[in-house]
């Protein structure tokens, strides 16, 4: 048995139900403890209604489905996010979204990791550890996904696929349905060879449709299992344009804004400030930007310091962010608007405005080379489904030109000001 496994297939065509049957067996003849992670939330309660339909809603269920099955169970977790289900024999299946500390603390014999183009490396060393010391001494991973685009926030499952179609890694096996090029996307017959499911659960007409909405690329990907040439960079943010707006003597006094932004991992974070003077241009610089290993108390006790300074402090990231929030406003910042919570429309608005600004030379920068950095290799992260966006990178820390952009779009927006006359820092 591999140690590690992988499969990529189409959407639609019964990874999940793979999933169930690896499940059941390994609980009811190996008495394995499985962990199965998704990104999604919505998705791991899917997989959790599914495995119920088999085992039951709890012990002794007696609407259960299948009696006999039931009869092994112990016990059922349904409590949110702690979703469990545990048997006489000492198997166990836990199901988790994944985090930076997914189920640290506790020993499985196999994880599965569902949407594996999601997975970063640092949701991979949380979910490595578990299975370490595997319970039964013959731990697994099973990765299951599709092809990442350029919106995925992991690189993992690329990984994967490299080593074992390279065969530099001989303990991962490849199942993969797909094709190499791009190539007749209309040509049925390739639907058929990439899709195992098509014409059985997964309906032609269906797919037929797809192909009529979607752009041939994005077709290929989602219907063909088409993988990607190997990264290529594409620059949001053009070098000429945006070294013509550095300046070495920015504005002194105008309306203030800060803007806080957290990395989706929640490993950094960075702080940004913009200036906007009543007359010339709005200046934008990067504060701090730091690990998140030192905990947030030294943000909270510098943004507090300057609470009577900034018209509005704008906080984005799931990570942390609300403890920030709560933090300042134990400090004092309880004046209306005085901080904003961004949501995902001004997040897009934000990247766009200072995007928009640099190509008109309407802001400036000191020439800060972290900065620098992150503007110039981060590329577009889709956001939601109607083309929105922002900024974001698989190469360098991306937190800061997001911060300097709703740092921007704040102090352009905000309507409180509460001085005239602002020192930058």
């Amino acid at each position: 048995m591999h140690i590690r496994n992988g499969l990529s297939c189409p959407r639609q065509n019964g990874k999940t139900a793979l999933l169930e049957s690896r499940i059941n067996f390994g609980t009811l003849f190996r008495g394995e403890k499985i962990l199965y992670t998704a990104h999604d939330y919505s998705t791991v309660t899917q997989l959790f209604d599914r495995v119920q339909h088999f085992f039951g809603e709890k012990k002794d269920d007696p609407e259960c489905k299948y009696p006999e099955l039931n009869a092994r169970v112990s016990s059922v977790r349904r409590a949110a996010g702690k979703e469990a289900i545990f048997f006489k024999n000492g198997a166990g299946i836990y199901f988790s979204t994944r985090t930076k500390s997914s189920r640290r603390g506790f020993t499985v014999d196999v994880v599965i990791v569902d949407e594996a183009q999601e997975l970063t490396d640092t949701q991979l060393k949380a979910i490595m550890a578990t299975a370490s010391s595997s319970p039964l001494k013959n731990p697994q991973f099973i990765f299951t996904g599709t092809p990442p685009g350029p919106e995925t926030s992991g690189d993992v499952f690329a990984h994967i696929r490299e080593g074992a179609l390279t065969e530099e890694e001989k303990d991962v096996s490849w199942n993969e349905w797909s094709v190499e090029s791009v190539g007749d996307t209309r040509d049925e017959k390739r639907w058929y060879d990439t899709n195992p499911s098509l014409g059985i659960r997964l309906d032609v007409d269906v797919v037929r449709a797809e192909i009529s909405t979607m752009n041939e690329v994005s077709f290929a990907q989602e219907r063909l299992g088409y993988w990607l040439p190997k990264y290529q960079f594409a620059a949001v943010i053009d070098r000429k344009e945006w070294e013509k707006c550095a300046t070495e003597s920015p504005a002194k006094d105008g309306k203030l804004a800060y803007a806080v932004k957290f990395s989706a991992d929640g490993a950094t974070v960075s702080l940004a400030v913009a200036l906007k003077p009543q007359k010339g241009l709005t200046h934008v610089e990067i504060i701090e930007n730091r690990s998140m290993a030192g905990g947030i108390s030294w943000l909270a006790d510098w943004l507090i310091k300057r609470k009577t300074k900034a018209a509005t402090i704008a906080i984005d990231g799931l990570n942390a962010s609300m403890v920030l929030v709560e933090r300042l406003r134990e400090g004092g910042i309880t004046a209306k608007g005085a901080i904003t919570i961004p949501k995902s429309g001004d997040v897009v608005a934000a990247a766009s405005m200072l995007l928009n600004a640099i190509r008109e030379g309407e802001v400036t920068h000191f020439n800060q080379p972290a900065l620098n950095e992150s503007a110039l290799m981060s590329e577009k992260r889709l956001i939601g489904s109607n083309g929105g966006w922002s900024f974001g990178s698989k190469q360098v820390d991306s937190t800061l030109i997001e911060a300097a952009a709703l740092a921007y779009w704040s102090v352009c927006t905000t309507k409180r000001n509460p001085q005239r006359k602002q020192v930058l820092i």
